[in-house]
């Protein structure tokens, strides 16, 4: 396999970033809280004001996209990893794992203590993915996660990147 970069999104990317997000939602509707249909009716402000507000990151390889994951950060202390999708020809190469520390990367230099997230009940490559990197299922779920569960990593200064 070529190697892969993983890098940050800045707003410039919005028109890239539409592209890879659309074809997400277009291969995994059941794991996203949104659809292809609503996302293509986005104006560019909306995609330049995702771009701003999170911390999106892209693997690429020879110039493709292979995977996206993102970061929001919540509060003081706190930020939620989104958007984690991988092409489905690309699984299974550690495009995942690549997003997944560039976000968790992110969040510890940035002084986060906790990461969340939300999975898709039955997602069980997802919730792998997300355990390799020490995440785990939060007891007791919050209200409204039907269908869904949420798991959490708590950050430490080790593991911001050296």
């Amino acid at each position: 396999m070529t190697a892969f970069v993983v890098r940050a999104l800045t707003e410039a990317d919005w028109e890239f970033y539409r592209s890879v997000r659309l074809a997400a939602l277009a291969d995994s509707p059941e794991c996203f809280g949104s659809s292809v249909d609503r996302e293509r009716a986005f104006p560019e402000s909306v995609w330049r004001e995702r771009l701003v507000r999170r911390n999106q990151f892209v693997a690429l390889r020879d110039g493709q996209a292979e995977g996206l994951a993102g970061v929001v950060p919540l509060d003081e202390g706190t930020a939620e990893l989104v958007s984690v999708w991988v092409r489905p020809q690309a699984r299974g190469h550690g495009y995942g794992d690549a997003l997944v520390r560039a976000a968790l990367d992110w969040a510890a230099e940035h002084g986060c203590r906790a990461v969340h997230l939300s999975v898709v009940a039955g997602n069980r490559p997802a919730e792998r993915l997300f355990r390799r990197h020490g995440f785990r299922r939060q007891v007791p779920q919050p209200p409204g996660t039907s269908g869904e569960f949420r798991m959490v990593l708590r950050l430490t200064p080790a593991d911001a990147p050296r």
